[in-house]
């Protein structure tokens, strides 16, 4: 429901070409997602092809001045807006649920090409920026964003003080999801569900571009996303995408990552598709847990070739060979609700120590229902790790003939030390609920 005032002065229309008339309203109260506003003032000029306006409004939870036009008398439509915005409390209008709280002042200048606002061209400055929340606040000097076009070549440029991004090539920012999502279709269809990507589109738009993105140093503003990251600095993130010739590229590097109080040290990440074939790793050289156990590098390698990935899973810790990882295998769909799993025997080591697995293991999940077939691992020492389905939403892990000592490698503490061997199993009925979770320990 909508209650207002409103005066027409000088007018001669308010439709088609007819239009040309000065406007000024009071619209006293209108309701939005349950949030009543009161008193929102408007004056302004339109006529067939311009549009000039001011807007206020001030209560507890949103207060801004808005003026600005749009400018349909040339050839490409001109935007101009200078929105003053001292408060806009999100959750209490119902926006979103995050207790957030920004202001600012924004001022763009923009053109429109083709009248689609995805193709838009100009700038957009923002002064004093900042947001805060009930434990946080970050403050933003400025942040500059620039869309400039030369010949076919669109660059987007934003320099936000604590962070910069660069865009460079052909490219629609509204059509680059569904490309990517045609992308994975058409190569690796099989992961479309797990991925969450939309449906497809006809859209024909190319999009071929690199881009590059840089965090100096993020302050408190990772907090408002996940409270438990904290600062991140020396963030470089680079890349590139061509749905013209099917290739894909992310390689992200940085020192430090600290989260719930979990430090990880000189991360490295990349991927890179082409067609249906591509190639993920993940790198991590340190890692410190809340207690103080520290670990040393662990990486991730997946290499894929159309529905199948081929994985390797490594622990390498020069100072204590024992504690060595190097896990190979296969990752594949097996029918259209369950995966495969399956370790290769190649090289296989857990705790330093070579082990052997049956060709023909595989462990089949998805669903909520479990299938295994010899997968089981066994070392020249007698040792034994086994997983077993148990009904079909259950699993039951046994693991014979393991030192005590190995605990000892894992924590130093000098007023215990372990000794022998030990068997344990652990069993879920259904792995999906924690309460039918049991273990045995000999």
């Amino acid at each position: 429901k909508i209650t207002m005032a409103a005066n027409v002065e000088e007018g001669r229309g308010l439709t088609g070409s007819s239009a040309d008339a000065k406007l000024a309203a009071q619209i006293e109260q209108f309701s939005f997602r349950n949030y009543t506003y009161e008193n929102v003032v408007f004056s302004g000029q339109l006529n067939a092809k311009l549009f000039n306006g001011e807007l206020s409004f001030n209560d507890d939870n949103l207060a801004f001045d808005f003026s600005g036009s749009l400018d349909y008398t040339g050839e490409t439509p001109q935007v101009d807006i200078d929105l003053d915005q001292e408060r806009i409390r999100l959750k209490a209008l119902n926006l979103i649920e995050k207790d957030w709280t920004l202001s600012g002042n924004m001022v763009i200048d923009a053109s429109l090409p083709e009248n689609n606002i995805s193709k838009a061209l100009g700038s957009i400055l923002i002064n004093d920026f900042s947001i805060e929340d009930p434990n946080y606040k970050q403050e933003i000097e400025s942040i500059k964003i620039y869309s400039r076009k030369v010949n076919a070549r669109r660059t987007l440029t934003v320099l936000g003080g604590i962070f910069d991004l660069e865009v460079l090539g052909e490219y629609e920012p509204s059509a680059l999801v569904n490309s990517i999502g045609q992308y994975t279709r058409e190569y690796f269809p099989q992961y479309v569900d797990i991925l969450n990507l939309p449906s497809s589109s006809d859209s024909l738009s190319i999009n071929s571009m690199t881009y590059q993105f840089n965090i100096e140093n993020s302050g408190d503003l990772t907090r408002f996303f996940d409270q438990k990251l904290d600062t991140l600095k020396e963030v470089k993130l680079r890349g590139a995408f061509s749905d013209s010739t099917d290739i894909f590229t992310a390689y992200l590097n940085t020192n430090y990552v600290l989260y719930d109080s979990i430090a990880f040290s000189d991360i490295a990440f990349n991927a890179a598709f082409e067609q249906e074939s591509g190639e993920v790793g993940l790198l991590v050289n340190g890692t410190t847990l809340k207690n103080g156990m520290t670990f040393d590098q662990v990486s991730v390698l997946a290499n894929m070739k159309g529905e199948n990935i081929n994985y390797q899973l490594g622990y390498d810790a020069p100072h204590h060979p024992t504690h060595n990882i190097n896990i190979k295998g296969v990752l594949q769909p097996y029918d259209s609700t369950l995966y495969q799993l399956s370790v290769s025997p190649e090289d296989l080591m857990l705790f330093g120590r070579s082990w052997e697995v049956d060709e023909e293991n595989f462990f089949r999940f998805g669903g909520g229902e479990f299938i295994t077939n010899r997968f089981q691992l066994d070392d020249t020492k007698k040792s034994r790790i086994q997983l077993d389905a148990y009904g079909q939403k259950g699993l039951n892990l046994k693991a014979e003939g393991f030192g005590l000592g190995v605990i000892d490698s894992l924590w130093d503490y000098d007023l215990l030390a372990f000794g022998g061997l030990f068997d344990f199993n652990v069993r879920a009925d259904e792995v999906t609920d924690l309460s039918t979770l049991s273990a045995d320990i000999h």
